[in-house]
């Protein structure tokens, strides 16, 4: 117990020092596209629009990140839309989380290197875009990951290592770096690369495996989004012509429907 005691006691440390470095942040307004983050868990919050995010593009996502955006809809449930305070705190939380988890690695080293290595990453002016800006959590939540995945292979923990690189990369995909980090690692310790970084490169196969699929389907969604646009758009030239032609004051009002209210009208619909 006392040993346990001890290895929580800089980690916690840390949390606390990020804690009090970054509260501030909790009073910033919304950057950018976080009106859209903010504004939009809402509306996705039904169980069709999670299965979407596990496509990009098809929700209109422009990465194939899933994991992220469930922290907002809990932040939607927790703080809705008005206290935006709550969502910068969220991130102000998985700052200092992140710290405290660096500072935990590091107590291999030594207790004052977790303690200066972690204060550091702790205030860093660099963290300031990825704490402040609600919309950049996917960092955040990527380097936890990748930070506990090598923890947990440190301590010999192969498969939850490579887990937890898993989640590191649905979170953002920059985290792919990660197994070259491990067999870096098994080679200077001049271990067994093949046995010790297997479950690693294994999630990485399975990871672009999913990756194509789910690409592959985003772009079917699309073709099918356009075709049907495309589909529209002719049918709104020919009610336009009906419309010239026949001169009638139906046939305009059906063409203006068709226009500006978008629906998808064969030429004369109405009329018949």
């Amino acid at each position: 117990l006392a040993a346990v005691r001890a290895s929580l006691l800089i980690p916690g440390i840390v949390f606390v020092i990020a804690l009090a470095v970054w509260v501030w942040a909790a009073q910033a307004w919304l950057i950018q596209d976080d009106f859209v983050t903010v504004l939009e868990a809402p509306l996705r919050w039904r169980p069709w629009q999670l299965r979407d995010l596990f496509l990009p593009l098809a929700a209109d996502q422009p990465y194939l990140r899933p994991l992220p955006p469930l922290t907002y809809y809990f932040d939607e449930l927790l703080w809705g839309e008005r206290l935006v305070w709550g969502w910068h705190l969220t991130n102000v939380l998985l700052h200092a989380a992140n710290a405290a988890i660096l500072a935990w690695l590091l107590l291999r080293i030594g207790r004052g290197v977790a303690l200066l290595g972690g204060v550091i990453f702790a205030v860093q002016p660099v963290a300031a875009e990825p704490v402040t800006w609600i919309s950049a959590r996917p960092d955040l939540l990527m380097a936890g990951a990748a930070m506990l995945s090598l923890g947990a292979f440190a301590r010999g923990r192969r498969l939850l290592s490579a887990l937890l690189f898993l989640v590191a990369l649905l979170c953002k995909e920059a985290a792919v770096s990660l197994p070259l980090i491990v067999t870096a690692w098994v080679l200077y310790r001049r271990g067994n690369v093949i046995r010790e970084t297997a479950w690693h490169w294994a999630a990485v196969s399975l990871y672009l495996i999913y990756r194509l699929v789910a690409l592959h389907a985003a772009r079917l969604v699309l073709a099918r989004r356009s075709a049907d646009v495309e589909a529209h758009a002719r049918a709104t030239e020919d009610l336009a012509a009906l419309a010239a032609r026949s001169g009638s004051r139906l046939a305009r009002l059906e063409a203006r429907l068709a226009v500006e209210v978008g629906v998808n009208l064969q030429p004369g619909q109405l009329l018949r």
